[in-house]
């Protein structure tokens, strides 16, 4: 599970939560019982956020580190090979759930491809 711009101290677990006015009682219960990363590299934007996660490596790497502007060429290159496709390739049905702009939808449509189902705009 990933969420943009959600901070650090927003969730009960780190001190935030009721004190912030906000309660996560489900996701502290998530991290309560699960793992808990507190050291992290946090990405600018959606766009290179979203660019590390598909392909699983640094987003300097794929060439977009930095926030996509609309009509620039700017995409995920063919050659990577995205999370999404590599479970598809294990046997794994795979969806994809995105809000944001509609030209980084269309910029990840191979990804979207690759999954079984997808929903967002």
């Amino acid at each position: 599970m990933m969420a943009d711009n959600l901070g650090y101290g927003d969730l009960g677990v780190y001190g935030g939560g009721e004190t912030r006015g906000m309660p996560t009682p489900r996701i502290d219960q998530l991290a309560s019982d699960g793992l808990q990363f507190t050291q992290f590299l946090v990405e600018p934007g959606c766009t290179p956020t979203r660019a590390a996660t598909m392909p699983g490596r640094y987003s300097i790497r794929s060439g977009l580190s930095l926030a996509l502007v609309r009509g620039t060429p700017n995409t995920l290159a063919d050659e990577e090979y995205t999370m999404a496709e590599m479970f598809k390739d294990m046997g794994y049905d795979t969806a994809t759930s995105a809000s944001g702009t509609s030209a980084w939808t269309r910029r990840v449509s191979r990804t979207t491809r690759a999954s079984t189902a997808t929903w967002g705009s």
